[in-house]
């Protein structure tokens, strides 16, 4: 997309008036092809879109320390990488929990006529 070399946009993005601009630029240049990367480990495309969010804000952290011995995409690749293995481990530990999964059990039980203290909310979502 972008016919700049990853020189000239991280040139760009060193300097303080075009650093939006050319980290959006980054962004639609490698976007789709980490996206399809991304899509492969995480087969839910909602996730797979959070996992790459996650991987352009910490390219955004970490590209002022990105040393150019590598191409920015492999870099980039790298992040999406090591993102999409995180999501994978924070799933198979089970920290991620269904919205609508917690209403659910919530209110199975309850009463709608009941009102519940802060307390007995809490002991319901700990179960």
């Amino acid at each position: 997309m972008s016919e700049l070399s990853d020189t000239e946009l991280l040139a760009l993005f060193r300097r303080e008036e075009s650093r939006n601009y050319a980290f959006n630029l980054i962004v639609r240049t490698h976007q789709r092809r980490l996206y399809a990367f991304v899509r492969r480990m995480v087969t839910d495309h909602d996730e797979a879109q959070d996992v790459l969010q996650e991987v352009f804000i910490k390219a955004w952290k970490g590209l002022d320390g990105f040393r150019e011995d590598a191409q920015l995409y492999s870099w980039l690749h790298r992040i999406a990488y090591n993102q999409s293995i995180n999501h994978l481990k924070r799933l198979r530990r089970g920290l991620f929990v269904n919205n609508d999964q917690v209403v659910e059990r919530l209110t199975a039980d309850m009463d709608r006529s009941e009102h519940f203290t802060g307390d007995a909310i809490e002991k319901k979502l700990q179960r």
